[in-house]
């Protein structure tokens, strides 16, 4: 069964936020959800080099460009369609992705 995230309305296209992980309570982790190019992607908020947020606050993840997702902790650069490192100390690494849809204005976590 699919888990509500929030509406379609509250991710315009460029935005990427930071969401709380459905059924993680007492645990720091968050899901990136961004609509890039028309598409929503999500992928779990760890940097792939030391599994720590990428963001700086809550919707700090694009760099100053607005091309790539950036970790806050030492600048490595993500292909926000792919997840993949393109720079940094992860280079060719993948942020993990997570399965969402958009359906009826809401964006889901796929169950």
């Amino acid at each position: 069964m699919p888990h509500p995230l929030l509406p379609s309305a509250e991710l315009p296209e460029g935005i990427a936020r930071e969401i709380p992980l459905p059924g993680s309570a007492g645990d720091p982790q968050s899901l990136i959800v961004l609509r890039h190019q028309g598409q929503v992607r999500a992928y779990r908020n760890l940097c792939p080099h030391l599994r720590v947020p990428l963001n700086w606050q809550p919707e700090g993840f694009w760099n100053p460009e607005r091309t790539a997702l950036m970790c806050a902790m030492h600048k490595a650069l993500f292909n926000p369609v792919s997840g993949e490192c393109t720079h940094g100390p992860c280079f060719g690494r993948f942020l993990e992705s997570v399965a969402i849809h958009e359906q009826n204005g809401i964006i889901n976590l796929d169950a």
